[in-house]
C-alpha cells in the first residue's frame, strides 16, 4: 500500500493499488480477520481511494478543502466567545479567588 502511494508514476501507483484491492478482497486465510476486514473495506471504498491516483498533487482533498473554506469564513470564533449552552468556567472569575491563600505542602 505504501508503495503505491509513494510510487513516483500514478498509473503504476493505481496499478499496484488495485492488485492489492484484489488479493485482499479474495484468498485471504481465516483467522486474520483484521486483513479480511482491510479488503473488505477497501472493496467499498475503491472509487475513492483509487481516486487519489486520478487526481496527482493532492493528499486530503476533503482535508484541505474545508481548510481553504474556513480559511474565507468572515471571523473565526474567539476564545472567550461561549455557548449559549453552556455557561463560562466558574473558576475564571475573580470573586471566586481568595489572594490570601497559601497552598502547604
Amino acid at each position: 500500500m505504501i508503495a503505491a502511494y509513494r510510487h513516483p508514476d500514478p498509473a503504476a501507483g493505481r496499478e499496484l493499488m488495485v492488485k492489492l484491492i484484489e488479493s485482499l478482497s479474495a484468498g485471504v486465510p481465516r483467522p486474520l480477520v483484521e486483513i479480511a476486514k482491510l479488503g473488505r473495506t477497501l472493496s467499498k471504498r475503491a472509487a475513492d481511494v483509487l481516486a487519489y491516483f486520478d487526481r496527482p498533487g493532492t493528499s486530503n482533498g476533503p482535508t484541505e478543502a474545508i481548510k481553504a473554506a474556513w480559511s474565507t469564513c468572515a471571523a473565526p470564533p474567539s476564545a472567550s466567545a461561549t455557548s449559549p449552552t453552556t455557561s463560562p468556567d466558574p473558576y475564571s472569575r475573580q470573586a471566586d479567588s481568595d489572594p490570601d491563600y497559601t497552598l502547604h505542602w
